[in-house]
């Protein structure tokens, strides 16, 4: 550049450092960029695998309640009972056979059934509906004295038939005669063939995936053994086991207890993340899993982008820093404008893209949470979301609220509030999981609707900070309040917005009075307008102003105020308001008043002594002061008046001798005092 050298150099180093903070801002901004999406994509993906793996648990317990109510068709049937003890008595009973078959038939027509066997007492299949079909799993007919024994439906769980290699489910139900049920008749077992629906339904994926699958395990032994057909695997039902040992299965995973979301491997050992749960009333757990590196392809794919808008950000920034460089003095300072610029809306930007609320926001039903954002826990101290949702509301409290009510009471009646009316606003004394110490907060609870059940969205600030400042605010109002000096605060236009209790006393207006008044009411004409166009130019170039003032009551009263007025300042350095601090000084006035009068008293007798030889004339004869024209008795009057000092009045012993000769004869005179007259 054609720059002097001093300046050159330092519009060199200029053009580094603003480089330097835009390459930074740009890396850091990409990085918060990418972990902001990183977290909000991963909390989508869990929760779509946790929704569908819930999904599937509600319809397996349904369908395990639907087999059993279908069970319950026949189990303790009277009408049932009554036909079958026909049959199994007289064989040849062709209309109780008959009867028996549409009974069963009935059920097998149906999709969920293939084979109905009826057995006697014995374990002897009687009747199997409809023909022609594989025979019954020697499992099932091994339990037939078991079920009669207990008297009740059993659930056959999968088995593999030794006749066609296929696995069943077979429901079995104990058929019972008599008055009380109390005679074993015989056992109806229906068999499931899960390839027909079981299957089917376990292996559909709601959305398209190449490696998303869901299936059924269970523990058998010290192994988990996989009950459902598998995505990546041929004959994989009732065959493939994992001993339990292993972990880091997911499957396994589930077995040993864990449940919601966790990163493992599958029965392949290939990375997956997985929504584990148990199936209620039953020995299966359900396994949601996709590939982790399907499921974090876009992060990938986006953290290339990043890459991308970083580098093309950083070499713009580059490109624009050497045509700056190029230029003109006259235009560097232009092109140092424009890059500040630049940077400011960058930043902005940036800003408004990665700003995260930092409010905790969580979800919970009447059991408790079951989800959260990550500022939850940061708020309340949790290291994970697991360890969170595990805890009841009252949980993160204290055992009682600031009002004495237990947290656990209280916590259920907000709950409660919030889903009949649909939102309850209100403060809460929360508690750190992770340290102990308590906070206050503002709890926001809303109702919603979510997989067809009602919950509840928590949304809670840390209203520390906003205590501590409103503690602040109350003491400097009571400050002010108590003040003894008068305070009176005004807007930019001088109109009254404030003035305290001792205002009010000394000047005997009420606060109503004042406000939106200007000062001006107490004004008694003492000061000039120029005097008070000086305090306005002084105040209103940000200056304090020092002065007194004589004003006068709302009696009409004057009195005597010394006044400190300074402007009031926002943030940004812009006037908003005036505040004048006055003190009462009247008293003070009134002792200057008296004090200067008994000056101008003295000033004005002193005055009067102009010269010796007029006003204090000396007697030529004996020296002594005499009062001609009566100076003399003015002086001794004003020493009489403002002192202590008093006067006594006599002859000297000389004018006696001299203007009395005759007292002094008659020997009433003596030389040496001074005899009063």
């Amino acid at each position: 550049m054609n720059l002097p050298e001093p300046t050159g150099r330092r519009a060199e180093w200029g053009l580094l450092l603003i480089f330097a903070i835009l390459s930074l801002g740009i890396v850091v901004g990409g990085t918060f960029y990418y972990r902001h999406y990183e977290r909000q994509f991963r909390a989508a993906a869990e929760h779509q695998l946790a929704a569908i793996a819930e999904l599937k648990v509600g319809e397996l317990a349904q369908y395990r309640k639907e087999r059993m109510a279908d069970a319950a068709v026949f189990f303790k049937n009277t009408s049932f009972s009554g036909l079958v003890r026909r049959f199994l008595e007289r064989p040849e009973d062709a209309e109780a056979q008959q009867q028996i078959q549409e009974w069963i038939g009935k059920s097998t027509a149906t999709d969920q059934y293939d084979l109905g066997c009826l057995f006697d007492a014995q374990g002897v299949i009687r009747m199997s509906v409809p023909a022609g079909r594989p025979p019954i799993s020697s499992d099932v007919s091994q339990r037939i004295s078991e079920v009669l024994r207990l008297g009740r439906v059993i659930f056959q769980d999968f088995h593999r038939n030794e006749h066609d290699q296929r696995v069943y489910l077979t429901l079995l139900v104990p058929i019972l005669g008599g008055p009380d049920h109390s005679q074993a008749l015989g056992v109806l077992a229906l068999r499931i063939n899960p390839e027909t629906y079981l299957y089917p339904f376990i292996k559909r994926w709601p959305a398209p995936s190449l490696t998303a699958e869901t299936l059924l395990v269970r523990r058998d032994g010290n192994d988990a053994l996989f009950l459902s057909e598998l995505k990546f695997r041929t004959n994989a039902a009732l065959n493939l086991r994992i001993p339990l040992e292993k972990t880091n299965v997911a499957a396994v995973e589930a077995i040993l207890g864990r449940e919601g979301i966790v990163e493992g491997v599958d029965y392949r050992g290939v990375p997956v993340l997985a929504s584990l749960h148990a199936i209620p009333d039953s020995p299966w757990f359900l396994v949601a899993r996709r590939d982790a590196a399907e499921v974090f392809a876009p992060m990938r794919d986006r953290l290339w982008q990043v890459v991308v808008m970083i580098c093309v950000l950083l070499l713009g920034s580059a490109a624009g820093v050497g045509l700056v460089w190029r230029q003109q003095q006259s235009r560097f300072y232009q092109a140092q404008y424009e890059s500040a610029e630049a940077l400011r809306r960058s930043e902005t930007k940036f800003h408004t893209l990665f700003d995260s609320t930092r409010d905790a926001v969580m979800l919970l039903d009447t059991k408790g949470f079951f989800d959260c954002n990550p500022a939850t826990l940061a708020v309340f101290g949790c290291a994970t979301r697991e360890e969170f949702c595990s805890k009841h509301p009252a949980d993160v409290s204290p055992p009682v609220q600031p009002d004495g009510t237990d947290s656990l009471t209280l916590a259920n009646q907000r709950i409660a509030t919030a889903l009949k009316k649909g939102s309850d606003h209100f403060e809460w004394m929360h508690k750190r999981a992770n340290t102990g110490e308590t906070f206050p907060a503002e709890v926001l609870l809303s109702a919603m609707e979510l997989d067809g059940k009602p919950v509840l969205q928590a949304v809670v600030r840390d209203i520390t900070e906003r205590k501590r400042t409103e503690e602040k605010l109350r003491e400097l109002s009571r400050a002010v309040e108590q003040s003894p000096a008068s305070i009176v605060i005004t807007d930019r236009a001088g109109d009254i917005e404030y003035a305290n209790p001792k205002f009010i006393e000394i000047t005997g207006y009420t606060l109503a009075d004042v406000l939106g008044k200007n000062p001006r009411i107490l004004k008694s004409g003492d000061k000039s307008p120029e005097a008070y166009r000086e305090l306005w130019e002084t105040i209103t170039a940000g200056n304090e102003w020092r002065g007194e003032f004589l004003n006068k009551k709302k009696n009409g009263g004057l009195y005597w105020e010394s006044a400190s007025i300074s402007p009031i300042r926002d943030p940004a350095g812009r006037i908003t308001h005036y505040v004048a601090v006055k003190e009462d000084i009247t008293a003070r006035k009134q002792a200057e008043a008296v004090r200067d009068q008994l000056f101008q008293d003295l000033q004005d007798a002193l005055a009067n002594v102009k010269a010796l030889s007029g006003l204090l004339p000396i007697c030529a004869s004996c020296k002594k002061i005499r009062d001609d024209k009566g100076y003399w008795s003015q002086v001794e009057s004003y020493i009489q008046t403002h002192s202590e000092a008093t006067f006594t009045h006599g002859i000297c012993p000389d004018c006696i001798k001299k203007f009395y000769p005759d007292l002094v004869k008659g020997g009433l005179g003596d030389s040496s005092k001074e005899t009063p007259l």
